[in-house]
């Protein structure tokens, strides 16, 4: 019993840990296999950068949210479409919903799309890898970039949480108490924080 009581937390809070803490995705491989060698390598973008673009009213860019639904509902950069990792990654729906992404975004005249998770270091990459080889393979001219230290870092630097709402243009949804701050990794959801405290893992609390 505490067994199946243990993997049951591990299960239920698994959504909301930190990237690097998940086993890590292995990237999918490129629509088809003839463009492979055709795909350009994959550029980062810093929050500093998308800071400067957003607040020039964004032009060309365009941010990808691929976190969950809730971690999407309790706040994101203002503007930024939503699509799930898994909706994005998963086989049995990963072409159809990549095409109708990329090309809806080319209609838009996006040039420049930079793809996130909480972290970027898991399921953000493996978005940008395949995101990147269905641009090539659709013969579509948009750079697919990741953001540097994903939406963890984007809203440590841009937000302060006593300030009680949002950054306008920058962020949307934001709300104080969905977020704890740490000493060690500054906002962190509480839902991450509640996680691992349930599960016997102590967490340094902010000033």
């Amino acid at each position: 019993k505490l067994l199946r009581a243990t993997q049951l937390s591990f299960h239920r809070f698994g959504q909301c840990l930190p990237d690097r803490l998940a086993m890590p995705r292995q990237a999918p491989p490129a629509l088809s296999a003839g463009a492979a060698e055709e795909i350009p390598e994959a550029s980062t973008v810093s929050v500093e950068d998308l800071v400067a673009a957003l607040s020039g009213g964004g032009g060309a860019t365009k941010v990808l949210d691929v976190r969950t639904e809730r971690e999407f509902a309790n706040g994101h950069v203002a503007g930024a479409v939503h699509e799930t990792s898994e909706a994005l990654l998963d086989d049995s729906m990963r072409e159809e919903r990549t095409r109708e992404l990329i090309e809806g975004l080319s209609k838009e005249g996006v040039e420049r799309l930079v793809v996130h998770c909480m972290y970027s270091t898991n399921r953000g990459p493996a978005v940008v890898h395949s995101l990147t080889s269905a641009a090539a393979e659709l013969g579509v001219r948009m750079e697919v970039a990741l953001l540097t230290g994903g939406f963890h870092k984007f809203v440590n630097t841009v937000w302060d949480e006593t300030s009680g709402g949002d950054v306008p243009g920058l962020t949307e949804g934001l709300q104080a108490s969905h977020w704890r701050r740490t000493k060690s990794h500054g906002l962190v959801t509480a839902d991450a924080v509640e996680g691992l405290e349930e599960l016997g893992v102590q967490v340094d609390a902010g000033a």
